[in-house]
């Protein structure tokens, strides 16, 4: 992966806050889901599912409602009506659901409904408006249960131009706000109880964040005061109303948008991890703590278009690596950082030539994207995306189709030569006195093979030049005597020949058996933007200096 100690310390933080990363006998792989202006309805899905699980990299995708036809031309979805104040009816959806029970992909396995409060132009106590709620979502969430997916993008974001939000405190309407909150609060258990009863295991995806929305106003000295002032400061309260109700066969994710769209390196994707399991916990409900912990976490997003700006606010770059590079490193991250899912949301391009609004295309033509493929406007993209998902998988497949470019290999026999320690270097601490050496036989397979006799602190390692945001897959062999404890390190040096910061080490294991009591370490790197050479170490320590370690088949391949 892109740095396990990056990882692990994302891990040793939650279960400081008591989340239950810590519980986990091992961290399972976050998913990658798509959103965006091209988000597809279920024929589209079904009618292009080969050529989706063949070009698209992704876990999963939003899948919209049924669009309204305008003239012929496809206009709002049914989304975006959910908190309008239509009673839904379910024959309006019977294509729409026997298309969605055709999607059946071993690839796109995690699938959404997505869902705005667009229209919600009422407040919390309009009794009938939202009963309406009530009777929509819950019909949604039965097609979502139907259909075999696995929720909804909840989209809290408000689209109506020029008039307040439904989670804005309006003083002028007469009512405190302490009531208006509780009020909040009620709805959101309210609708909670009547999505999950229709689809008690439902997973809730929230666009612009659950409690991340009102992380400011902890920041303030009085946070109430702030909340009241602030165009979504009811959030928190609905939020721990759908908390209230949330059973535990459901979840609920942050998708922490606002910090998620500008994050641009290890330790803004940190901080948000940061952020959710120590402010989270102070605007939840105390009786909601246990949820918040089990059923919750950050599922960050990031927003694909700041890497294809030129200008302007939504841009991310690099000084080192060019922005593709870049992409696929902070998507590697900000898998590292979440929970069980990360959404890649994008406006400017398509992923298939689909069929869009008017207002779409006319929104898209304007921008430098144009409407074109995301693997036109921005080369690369596609295998930059399925690396970042699953690393291994996109490695294995590279291998198997011989396009690992070998930068180096050890075997420490080389053919017609006389076994011998060939191009690479042997480094023991001051206090150890043992040996590094060849062993001509008792390498893997009964080869020639690198031994370290006697030594309490050293490695055999190896350095190679490399380029920011170029990726690397290493591998070794290692096999132990006595209490020799291996380890296989990636750890980097800059321009003026100065060890990097310890985040961006890798430091593992051999932990895959072989036979004969050998094991194999492998991992795959992305170079950090400071770095200009890579260390790959097999190293042994022993207490007692009566320990042996032989290292055999050191591998080092540039990935493309």
């Amino acid at each position: 992966m892109l740095s396990r100690w990056f990882r692990v310390a994302v891990l040793i933080f939650a279960a400081a806050g008591g989340c239950s990363y810590a519980q986990a006998s091992a961290p399972s792989r976050a998913k990658l889901i798509r959103l965006g202006f091209d988000t597809p309805e279920a024929w589209f899905v079904r009618e292009h599912l080969a050529e989706l699980e063949r070009n698209t990299p992704f876990d999963g995708m939003a899948v919209h409602l049924p669009r309204l036809r305008v003239n012929g031309k496809p206009g709002v979805t049914y989304g975006h009506l959910v908190f309008g104040k239509e009673r839904f009816q379910a024959s309006a959806f019977d294509a729409w659901l026997e298309d969605a029970k055709a999607i059946r992909s071993g690839k796109l396995t995690d699938n959404f409904v997505y869902v705005s409060v667009t229209g919600a132009d009422y407040d919390f106590f309009a009794e009938e408006a939202w009963e309406t709620v009530r009777h929509n979502f819950a019909l949604v969430a039965g097609l979502v249960r139907q259909a075999g997916f696995k929720g909804v993008f909840f989209d809290v974001e408000h689209y109506n131009q020029g008039k307040p939000t439904l989670f804005q405190y309006l003083p002028g309407a007469g009512r405190p706000f302490a009531e208006v909150e509780a009020q909040a609060r009620r709805r959101g258990g309210e609708l909670m109880r009547a999505i999950t009863a229709e689809c008690p295991d439902l997973v809730m995806l929230t666009v612009l964040g659950s409690f991340s929305i009102s992380f400011p106003a902890l920041r303030s000295r009085n946070p109430q005061r702030f909340m009241e002032n602030h165009q979504y400061g009811l959030t928190s309260a609905f939020f721990n109303g759908m908390f209230d109700a949330l059973p535990s066969t459901a979840r609920l994710y942050d998708g922490a948008e606002f910090s998620g769209y500008q994050a641009a390196g290890p330790e803004d994707f940190f901080r948000i991890c940061r952020d959710f399991h120590v402010n989270s916990p102070r605007l939840a409900a105390p009786e909601n703590l246990p949820k918040l912990r089990a059923q919750s976490g950050p599922a960050i997003g990031l927003y694909l278009d700041c890497y294809l700006n030129e200008d302007g606010f939504w841009v991310i770059r690099s000084d080192s690596m060019d922005r593709v590079s870049l992409l696929r490193r902070n998507v590697r991250l900000a898998l590292e950082s979440s929970r069980d899912y990360v959404w890649l949301y994008g406006e400017q391009c398509r992923w298939q030539p689909i069929e869009l609004p008017p207002s779409t295309d006319a929104a898209m033509a304007g921008k430098i994207g144009r409407g074109r493929l995301w693997e036109e406007a921005m080369p690369g993209v596609t295998a930059a995306l399925e690396f970042a998902r699953d690393p291994d998988a996109y490695v294995a497949r590279a291998e198997a189709e011989n396009r690992l470019e070998r930068a180096f290999q050890a075997t420490f026999d080389p053919p017609g030569e006389p076994p011998r320690l060939t191009g690479v270097a042997t480094w023991q601490s001051g206090s150890s006195k043992g040996a590094i050496e060849v062993d001509v036989t008792g390498g893997w397979q009964a080869t020639a093979c690198a031994r370290l006799t006697g030594v309490t602190f050293g490695s055999v390692l190896k350095s190679v030049p490399v380029k920011p945001g170029e990726v690397y897959f290493v591998r070794a062999l290692a096999q132990t005597e006595g209490d020799a404890q291996a380890t296989f390190t990636v750890s980097w040096q800059n321009a003026d020949r100065q060890w990097t910061r310890r985040l961006d080490e890798v430091r593992m294991a051999f932990s895959e058996p072989l036979a004969d009591g050998w094991f194999r370490a492998a991992t795959t790197v992305i170079v950090p933007e400071t770095a200009a050479a890579m260390y790959v170490s097999c190293g042994s320590a022993s207490a007692t200096g009566q320990a042996v370690m032989r290292v055999d088949d050191l591998e080092i391949f540039l990935v493309r």
